[in-house]
């Protein structure tokens, strides 16, 4: 029982850590470089993926603790068949931003629901 609680714990914290710096390449200013965001990319992106591993762990739990609670997890598709033009691709990183932002919300109001079980 500690150790989930501890797991909820830890995937809050890299919940609010990946929205973030998520939120600091989000709403910068296109004039500001790419060499300049590659940090926030790259610290996003072990944190997003530190929050799938734990939303696995919650899953296990909830399935074997007989709870009602699921923990989605976020897939990202990535297709280099398909050519986009620059308006194109700024409107589709903006929107899946927008829903990886909704996606953590989600998964930390489910989180807390979760700790609030325990």
């Amino acid at each position: 029982m500690l150790d989930i609680k501890n797991d909820c714990i830890a995937v809050q914290k890299y919940i609010r850590k990946s929205k973030s710096t998520l939120e600091v390449f989000m709403y910068s200013p296109a004039g500001i470089t790419f060499i300049i965001m590659i940090p926030f990319v790259m610290a996003h992106k072990r944190y997003f993926n530190k929050v799938q591993e734990y939303v696995n762990v919650l899953n296990d739990y909830s399935i074997k603790s007989n709870l009602k609670i699921k923990f989605d997890e976020f897939r990202e598709i990535e297709n280099y068949a398909v050519v986009y033009n620059q308006s194109q691709l700024t409107s589709l990183t903006i929107k899946q931003y927008e829903w990886k932002l909704d996606y953590l919300n989600n998964l930390n109001d489910r989180v807390q629901a979760l700790k609030d079980c325990i």
